[in-house]
């Protein structure tokens, strides 16, 4: 017997064996892909009154959170600088809260990421 071709049948098993590539090299990647990770916490951050915080449009100072007679030479966490900032900022909560540092230039960013209704 021999195969007849129609022209619904024109480019079928090229497209199968497309496909069938695509799945096995989807799979092949996927088993090497490395699973997101949370930025680790960075509490070994010290800062002091002259830091700047940028968040959102605004540019604010250490100072305009924690009193400068309250911050010890070796500086403040950044733990202590968020639990104050989060009585202005409620959306800082400490579950919420990641930063990024800058630290040759003393610059903190502040990011609050979404949590789910009534996890605060």
């Amino acid at each position: 017997m021999t195969k007849e071709l129609s022209i619904f049948d024109m480019g079928v098993e090229d497209d199968l064996k497309k496909e069938e590539k695509e799945v096995t090299k989807k799979a092949s990647t996927s088993s090497t892909n490395k699973p997101k990770t949370q930025p680790k916490p960075q509490e070994e951050t010290k800062v002091t009154g002259e830091w700047t915080i940028h968040f959102a449009t605004e540019t604010f100072e250490v100072r305009d959170f924690v009193e400068e007679e309250d911050i010890p030479a070796e500086g403040i966490s950044l733990e202590t600088l968020r639990a104050e900032m989060e009585k202005v900022y409620f959306q800082f909560t400490a579950s919420r809260t990641y930063w990024d540092v800058e630290e040759d230039n003393k610059r903190l960013f502040p990011e609050a990421s979404g949590a789910s209704k009534g996890a605060f």
